[in-house]
């Protein structure tokens, strides 16, 4: 129970902390690549002291957590926009209706899903709700690639939290995978925001002037 209610802390407290990011003109992406490098060590530390830490280049879910780790920071990164230009309301809902993507795949995919009208009425009423928490106050000619993140933020989180599934589902199988698993792709955001962090910089600063 405790973790449950550590986990709402945060995941809510982060939208926060990314709104006050423009205001104290902190670089959002360089905030984010070093938050990776903390959960990376962290994880890593973790998992040695688990017993974990074999890692090879034949490891069955590597390509998986590359992706994922391309996932991560990118869709980091659009949070962090669509917290600035949208506020905490928007981000979050955009972030927590994203669960009807992997839900609708595994209502068609799955043997073992029924479908029922409440699961069709919740997945529409997700997407509608995003739509017009996009949409709201907003002219048709107003609407940009800045002004859809919370879209994007939708779609990116679904089927990130999709390709999650499907990873642990298919490679994930045992304790030790998943502690081993865990960290990799933290570590290769980090490292992937580290190469590229000259770039987003000057997205994130034309975006928060506009």
């Amino acid at each position: 129970m405790i973790y449950l209610l550590l986990s709402i802390i945060c995941s809510t407290a982060i939208y926060a902390i990314f709104s006050l990011f423009g205001k104290y003109k902190i670089d959002t992406f360089q905030a984010i690549v070093v938050n990776y490098f903390v959960a990376s060590g962290f994880g890593f530390w973790y998992t040695d002291s688990h017993g974990g830490g074999n890692y090879t280049l034949t490891e069955p879910w590597l390509v998986n957590a590359g992706i994922v780790g391309v996932l991560f920071i990118s869709l980091f990164y659009v949070m962090a926009i669509t917290s600035q230009r949208h506020g905490l309301t928007v981000t979050g809902i955009a972030t927590k209706m994203s669960m009807v993507i992997p839900v609708f795949f595994f209502l068609i995919a799955d043997e073992d899903e029924t479908w029922h009208w409440a699961k069709l009425a919740g997945i529409a009423l997700g997407i509608i709700a995003v739509l017009l928490t996009t949409l709201s106050g907003k002219k048709k000619s107003s609407l940009s690639l800045a002004a859809l993140t919370p879209v994007i933020l939708f779609v990116g989180s679904g089927l990130l939290d999709l390709f999650l599934a499907l990873t642990e589902k298919n490679y994930l199988t045992t304790d030790i995978a998943y502690t081993d698993f865990v960290p990799v792709p933290f570590g290769i955001a980090a490292t992937i925001g580290t190469i590229i962090s000259d770039i987003p910089r000057i997205g994130i600063q034309e975006s928060t002037q506009a």
